[in-house]
């Protein structure tokens, strides 16, 4: 079994962002990388909110339950 480079009780939780630094977050890397992350639930038309949720799921496949 290979060694693991930090044993288990190094590893710290990641701290839980607030809603704003969120937002922040998904700017930043809009603005600096053309990356887009976007909620579903934050696209309020229907049709396009499909659109994306479809399109995601074609690249990554289908989101589990409770995630």
């Amino acid at each position: 079994m290979p060694k693991r480079p930090f044993p288990r009780s190094s590893r710290r939780p990641s701290p839980v962002l607030s809603d704003e630094e969120m937002r922040c977050l998904r700017r930043s890397a809009w603005l600096r990388q053309g990356v887009i992350v976007i909620r579903p639930e934050d696209i309020k038309d229907d049709w396009t909110r499909r659109a994306v949720v479809n399109e995601a799921e074609r690249l990554f496949g289908p989101r589990r339950e409770g995630d």
